[in-house]
């Protein structure tokens, strides 16, 4: 079983251009299962998956669903592909939002914890 990293919607519902009969589209990013990397049995870039038929344009109720591996994933933000970067706007929104919807939690924590640097004794004798 994959692990998610990450799994938001992407394409026309993202940009608010969607028409009622737009597919919905999900982008993602995973880990392979151990298992699978040390036997070299993992996608070396990304698993596709669609409900839509490969010979028609898709419907309203159609989903595409594309999940990256990590490596693939972060090869294509180094390689500047338009698609990982597009992403990764995606996912610090999607970090964001989740963020602003549980900033009282985060304030409340925040009691709790210092962020002071800790100071290290010097016991060095001279």
């Amino acid at each position: 079983m994959q692990q998610a990293v990450i799994k938001m919607k992407f394409g026309s519902h993202v940009y608010g251009c969607n028409t009622p009969t737009s597919d919905t589209d999900y982008k993602g990013v995973f880990i392979p299962p151990m298992r699978d990397v040390l036997l070299g049995k993992q996608p070396k870039t990304s698993v596709v998956k669609s409900t839509g038929q490969s010979h028609t344009k898709n419907t309203n109720e159609d989903v595409d669903d594309e999940m990256f591996t990590l490596q693939g994933f972060l090869r294509m933000v180094a390689e500047g592909q338009v698609v990982a970067l597009d992403d990764f706007v995606c996912m610090l929104y999607a970090a964001y939002v989740a963020i602003e919807a549980n900033r009282g939690a985060f304030n409340e924590g925040r009691k709790y914890f210092t962020y002071a640097p800790l100071s290290i004794p010097n016991h060095s004798s001279h």
